[in-house]
């Protein structure tokens, strides 16, 4: 009796400490989408200025390489904002025309940011790299022709912050709640079988009192249930009954082989 209540209660343990983890990884996650969510829509903001101020230069007929004042542009919104660490505007090949890293000037963009331009369908379009996030947007004219992109990076630091502060909170919060979970669990189950107790025990009695006599042959006493028995001792008085009067039947049907004198 007392190894089926430790079974159950690791049994219970094991189930609130699964159901509990879920609940803080999903949290967890949900936060952390939320967080940067919550930088993207921020630096967004700011590439949609460069962008409406690219676009309507480029309705005025300048192109992207005789617009002389996209440097002082970037430079400016670079420093509205100290979670980007760096603007770059490229052409449509990805060649680097303005940045904010003079030393990407004239080279080529990541190709994980040509790919992510391409594949995003004229849209805005994200990459996330090892150390910083990239958020991305095209600059089209008039036509709707796509003639370059502006492409934003910005410090995954603050995230990493935030979600190590939150990590603290949701790992002693979930330490606190499953203590508190696993002692109310144990004590309902210890008082659920305080209840059982005496009847489990007289059940384990009777079922092995039955197993010695089916080992030991003689199935001469069968006793009806008793009917002041709970429903639950009923049903196993019921099941030693049937075991004890199919045993004695076959006992009774079990008529010793002769053979026949020969003459």
């Amino acid at each position: 009796m007392n190894s089926t209540n430790g079974t159950l209660f690791v049994v219970v343990a094991v189930v609130l400490t699964f159901a509990l983890g879920m609940a803080t990884f999903l949290t967890h996650y949900k936060f952390k989408s939320l967080v940067s969510g919550l930088m993207q829509s921020r630096v967004l903001v700011i590439g949609n200025e460069i962008q409406d101020n690219v676009e309507k230069s480029l309705s005025l007929g300048l192109s992207l390489q005789e617009n002389n004042t996209l440097q002082g542009l970037i430079e400016r919104e670079l420093r509205s904002d100290d979670l980007i660490t760096a603007i770059v505007l490229s052409d449509a090949a990805g060649a680097v025309l303005y940045s904010t890293e003079p030393a990407q000037q004239g080279k080529k963009i990541d190709k994980s940011w040509l790919k992510a331009s391409s594949v995003s369908k004229k849209e805005n379009w994200t990459v996330n790299e090892r150390n910083a996030f990239v958020a991305g947007m095209p600059l089209k004219n008039n036509f709707g022709i796509t003639l370059g992109n502006v492409a934003l990076s910005y410090s995954k630091k603050p995230l990493e912050r935030s979600m190590g502060i939150m990590g603290n909170v949701l790992q002693q919060s979930a330490l606190l709640v499953l203590m508190i979970a696993v002692i109310s669990a144990s004590l309902l189950l210890v008082f659920a079988f305080s209840r059982y107790r005496k009847e489990l025990l007289a059940a384990e009695e009777d079922l092995a009192v039955l197993i010695k006599d089916l080992d030991g042959v003689p199935h001469q006493h069968v006793q009806k249930p008793a009917d002041n028995a709970s429903p639950f001792m009923q049903q196993i008085h019921s099941f030693i009954f049937s075991v004890r009067s199919t045993a004695k039947e076959i006992d009774s049907a079990s008529i010793p082989m002769t053979t026949p004198n020969s003459n």
